[in-house]
């Protein structure tokens, strides 16, 4: 269990079947709250989006692995 969904779902189908739908993983979740977090506060430093968001994902990692999932 490395990179659940964050928000799991089950949805029912016009046929009347049903079919889950994962959503955001819950590392993209942990990501975008850290970009959030980051873009908020003072301690913006980021020259481009892209490291931003490499920050983010580096932050998210740490979290998984504290969680025992990564």
């Amino acid at each position: 269990m490395n990179d659940q969904p964050a928000f799991p779902q089950e949805r029912t189908l016009p046929c009347g079947s049903h079919e889950e739908c994962e959503g955001l993983s819950i590392r993209d979740y942990f990501a975008a709250k850290a970009m959030v977090s980051y873009m908020q506060s003072d301690i913006w430093n980021y020259p481009t989006y892209k490291q931003a968001a490499k920050s983010s994902y580096a932050l998210a990692d740490a979290m998984m692995k504290e969680r025992g999932q990564a």
